[in-house]
């Protein structure tokens, strides 16, 4: 008994074979990740309950698919404005937004993400953060840059994390300053999980109004701007935040073939 408790069994994987976790595939063999999203049957009933489950029940940890789920947010965020039960069936012209958006879902299938951050052994690293706001949303990112030996640069998506804007009351220098906390929270968080310095990152925004507070006494700024600027502060320095162009940000790599 005490052998056979000791042997080693080999589990035998092909190239097509999944492990799943948490809604997260995972092939072995070419080491990538996968998503595979359920799509829900058109003919059931489409209540907030059931679209807020159909929501969360993607498992993301890391904000892959921010950019695609942020959109689904939003949606929901609009459907409080309708004043219905959370049971009620809601209006055909919402269900087929909703049934749009979901079937959508379906190219994330062929979504295939490394798991290794960092390619291979180089001879520098880097983190570079990004944020940026829209009057719907807002959110930020983290590429790991990699100088291998034959002096090529790579880069790849670490992680990212989203926002949706507030339905009132919110200015878009504001969100671009929500943007930069949601920037420097998450460069906190890498710079724990990989046991690096936070101040080692490079942080970009397109908001010039933002790097002019970050570099103002918060004497002088308002409340809210004042609170923010000092959370951000508190976890990074002025000497890290840099300007990048708003059409430069836009042909940042992308992960998802999805508008």
């Amino acid at each position: 008994d005490n052998k056979n408790d000791d042997e080693l069994f080999v589990l035998e994987l092909g190239e097509d074979d999944i492990i799943k976790s948490l809604g997260l595939g995972w092939k072995p063999v070419v080491d990538i990740f996968q998503f595979n999203v359920s799509i829900s049957d058109k003919n059931s009933e489409v209540t907030k309950r059931s679209l807020l489950s159909a929501l969360n029940s993607i498992f993301d940890l890391l904000g892959f698919l921010a950019p695609v789920l942020v959109k689904g947010k939003i949606f929901l965020q609009q459907l409080w404005l309708v004043k219905t039960d959370w049971d009620s069936p809601l209006s055909v012209e919402i269900v087929q937004k909703w049934h749009q958006y979901w079937s959508d879902l379906n190219a994330l299938k062929t979504l295939q993400i490394p798991r290794k951050a960092v390619a291979c052994a180089g001879v520098r690293t880097e983190f570079h953060g990004f944020c940026d706001a829209s009057e719907n949303a807002y959110g930020a990112c983290i590429y790991v840059r990699c100088k291998v030996p034959s002096g090529i640069w790579q880069s790849r998506l670490l992680c990212a994390s989203t926002r949706v804007a507030p339905l009132k009351g919110a200015t878009i220098p504001r969100l671009e300053l929500g943007g930069a906390l949601v920037l420097a929270q998450l460069a906190m968080k890498v710079a724990n999980s990989w046991k690096i310095d936070v101040h080692s990152f490079y942080l970009w925004t397109d908001s010039t109004i933002v790097l002019g507070w970050l570099n103002s006494q918060s004497i002088r700024l308002k409340t809210y701007v004042s609170n923010r600027i000092s959370q951000i502060l508190d976890i990074t320095n002025t000497e890290q935040w840099y300007y990048v162009r708003t059409r430069d940000m836009t042909r940042l790599p992308r992960k998802s073939g999805m508008e």
